[in-house]
């Protein structure tokens, strides 16, 4: 198992913000978590990704908990895609994906860097931008250019077997062409033999690439499973309040929620 999570609680002050929350994800597998906003889902990525500290529970990384990695090491087996990131100083597309590099190098490992950052910049569709400033760019490229940072940070080090990548609300600033490649390159990372969790706001993208559905609501698991059981009308109504069909989409079989209001 890549990553074992149990009766994981976040707790700020007096405030609850997760639950007894058990989770399970193995090398292949690529997890949606979905739920209304504050449901607590930006804090249940910092709490598996080990920036945030358990109140309660434990959090396994390749069966050691995720707070006693070293800081490098912990940053060759995981990354993380956060909602946004700013970058003040001048750095060059190519720069900032090249600092993937930097723990792998630190661990002496033997790299190829300018074609594994080459090939990662054509397979985020970034390479016309390798040159240009990162301040510079709209928010949808920025995310793209961090995005290639994460890739070659978990391409760097394969000796290490399975990588977890985390993707928070990943195509938040992204056009629809744009929202699809992402969702596709984190596909491809799972079948690579890595593992994905993505925080998606949009249920049709979730629907489209997910193996598993997590619903979040409340600071509690609401479902975990496969996505056509939680793309319900009932849950969608219960969860997000939302008034909706779930049909089969005429190509690829996979749920399309039509949404027609709130309920």
């Amino acid at each position: 198992m890549l990553l074992q999570v149990q009766r994981l609680t976040m707790r700020y002050g007096a405030a609850e913000i997760l639950s007894g929350i058990d989770l399970a994800l193995e090398a292949g597998e690529l997890l949606a978590v979905v739920g209304p906003n504050g449901a607590g889902k930006s804090t249940l990525v910092g709490a598996l990704s080990g920036e945030l500290s358990a109140t309660e529970g434990s959090v396994l990384l390749q069966g050691q908990p995720v707070a006693t990695y070293a800081a490098r090491e912990l940053a060759l087996r995981r990354t993380v895609l956060p909602q946004s990131t700013s970058l003040l100083f001048h750095f060059t597309v190519y720069e900032v994906v090249q600092l993937g590099l930097h723990g792998a190098r630190e661990a002496g490992a033997d790299l190829h860097a300018p074609g594994l950052i080459a090939a990662t910049l054509d397979q985020v569709g970034i390479a016309h931008l390798r040159d240009r400033s990162v301040p510079t760019l709209s928010g949808g490229e920025r995310q793209r250019v961090h995005l290639a940072r994460c890739l070659v940070q978990m391409a760097a080090s394969p000796r290490l077997g399975p990588k977890l990548l985390m993707l928070d609300e990943p195509t938040a600033s992204l056009d629809p062409a744009h929202q699809h490649r992402v969702m596709e390159i984190a596909r491809a990372f799972t079948q690579s033999g890595n593992a994905v969790i993505a925080v998606v706001h949009d249920l049709n993208l979730a629907a489209a690439y997910a193996d598993r559905l997590v619903m979040l609501h409340g600071g509690r698991v609401a479902y975990d499973g496969p996505v056509e059981g939680g793309l319900t009308r009932p849950l969608l109504a219960e969860i997000f309040r939302l008034d909706a069909d779930i049909l089969p989409h005429p190509r690829t079989g996979r749920p399309v929620i039509l949404q027609s209001g709130t309920v």
